[in-house]
């Protein structure tokens, strides 16, 4: 066992000692030397754990990511080999793997500032390690070395797993964990609240993680497409924006959209007892739209939408003998809307200062049931499509 620790330091003492021995002085000498930080241990687990495992070492992979763990805590790489070691052994329940988990990081994290924080909750590790797996962008900030590393290493959990798969005896929980190490990019948290895990760490953790709100915002531009009677307005553009919370991935949004530039045509509004035609236009459209997902995969999702709503045709037009004179004309409508979003994650899940997040950009088409009232004027009942692009974003506070 000493002579694989004294491997693992090896590489960290050969760096200064040929540094030393390329200096000119006693100065740069001392230049030279540094501390082994656990950067470096990472580095090197990530190279020697699969090394030894192949070689069917056991012990020494064991005693490598037990050396790192000790020294600078448990978390990736070398907490999904603990686990998968764990199932393989039998010698642990992972309740106990799990309690490790959250015990060491709730003591580290009370000598942490808040940038620091490390994850307290079973589930939102798992979420990070499900996205972060599969990635193949360097945007970790590592060298490209370092990158490709990691990806190997990744690569040997995935198939580890999968070989353990085959292990006769396996219990629920620890089948459910070798399949999310195997094929991350599938797995779905939501089987943890199946009362077959009642009890186990994982299971009430997710009870607890599903019961915190998610924040969801949203911006987006695109046309305003009319049909029926309000065909004579012609199409338009417009933005608009939401906001609101999400509560077991069904989003609850306030809404608000704007449609703009003139009409093609005149049309007829009745106001101050008087018929106008007017070619102005402006539609304002305020309500409360749900947003609920029904296709899902690791980087995409696809959402069934539905809301109800005031539209507002907001006119400014003269409407006395006074030239100079404008006066706002709104006409109103109860809005009953449905459709469709599809939406790509882009940018992953991000823990940083304890909130979990992530970005996407998306393609929505939305179908809205309208009929202002503008009694002795134009008919204007119809329908209009709204297809937008969109960009937004989750975020949720974790502990």
């Amino acid at each position: 066992m000493k002579k694989v620790l004294l491997l693992f330091v090896a590489a960290f003492a050969g760096i200064g000692h040929l540094a030393a021995q390329s200096s000119g002085s006693g100065e740069l000498k001392m230049m030279s030397e540094r501390l082994v930080t656990c950067d470096d241990m990472f580095y090197n687990a990530l190279v020697l754990i699969p090394r030894f495992y192949e070689e069917k070492k056991y012990d020494s992979a064991d005693l490598i990511s037990k050396f790192v763990s000790q020294n600078c805590g448990l978390y990736e790489p070398v907490f999904s080999y603990q686990v998968l070691r764990r199932i393989d052994a039998n010698d642990m329940k992972l309740n106990q793997v799990f309690d490790l988990y959250l015990g060491y990081n709730k003591n580290q994290n009370k000598s942490l500032n808040e940038t620091n924080k490390l994850s307290e909750s079973v589930i939102s590790y798992l979420e990070t390690y499900k996205e972060q797996y599969g990635v193949t962008v360097n945007n970790t900030g590592y060298p490209q070395y370092v990158f490709e590393v990691q990806q190997k290493y990744y690569s040997f959990i995935r198939r580890l797993a999968e070989s353990l798969l085959n292990k006769p005896g396996l219990d629920s929980m620890q089948e459910n964990l070798l399949r999310f190490y195997a094929n991350p990019a599938t797995s779905d948290f939501s089987r943890w609240s199946q009362t077959n895990y009642s009890g186990s760490v994982i299971h009430e953790d997710y009870k607890q993680q599903m019961k915190r709100t998610s924040f969801s915002y949203r911006m987006q531009a695109g046309l305003w497409t009319p049909n029926g009677n309000i065909d004579i307005l012609g199409n338009h553009p417009s933005i608009g924006f939401g906001f609101g919370p999400r509560i077991n991935k069904t989003l609850i949004e306030m809404h608000f959209d704007i449609a703009f530039i003139k009409s093609p045509r005149d049309y007829n509004i009745y106001a101050y007892d008087t018929v106008f035609p007017t070619h102005r236009f402006e539609t304002i459209y305020f309500g409360f739209n749900i947003d609920q997902p029904i296709i899902s995969t690791r980087k995409s999702e696809i959402s069934l939408l539905g809301g109800t709503g005031v539209d507002i045709l907001n006119i400014v037009e003269n409407t006395s003998q006074d030239k100079n004179t404008n006066n706002a004309v709104n006409l109103y409508s109860f809005n009953l809307n449905g459709g469709l979003e599809y939406r790509y994650f882009y940018h992953g899940l991000d823990t940083r200062n304890g909130v979990l997040s992530s970005s996407y950009i998306g393609l929505q088409a939305r179908f809205n049931l309208i009929n202002y009232c503008n009694t002795n004027g134009t008919d204007l009942a119809g329908q209009y499509t709204l297809i937008s692009l969109v960009w937004g974003g989750f975020a949720k506070v974790i502990h």
